[in-house]
């Protein structure tokens, strides 16, 4: 499968930190390597959506929309609070524009 980063992704792997970032890295190989999405698949707006946890402790969320051979990975981050999934709405409502 191809991957395709949004630039909120790009920032925020940027500010990770080393361990995390090792984590995430893993977590995005196995994407490529795979034909179907995996994770938990997410409802509402994000219904083309999947999150994996990932992190030390999995305290963060990887939130992708998966789009026939592709995935767009669109934010990671914690999932306390939902941050991370209204992140993923604002992103999803950028690439729209």
């Amino acid at each position: 499968m191809k991957v395709l980063f949004s630039a909120t992704f790009q920032k925020q792997a940027l500010t990770m930190d080393r361990a995390d970032a090792k984590l995430v890295g893993a977590v995005l190989s196995r994407l490529q390597l795979t034909d179907i999405p995996f994770g938990k698949r997410l409802s509402g707006q994000l219904h083309n959506c999947y999150a994996i946890r990932v992190g030390l402790n999995h305290r963060l969320r990887l939130v992708y929309e998966f789009q026939e051979l592709d995935a767009r990975v669109l934010v990671v981050g914690p999932r306390e609070r939902g941050i991370v999934y209204i992140q993923a709405i604002q992103v999803l409502k950028e690439l729209e524009r």
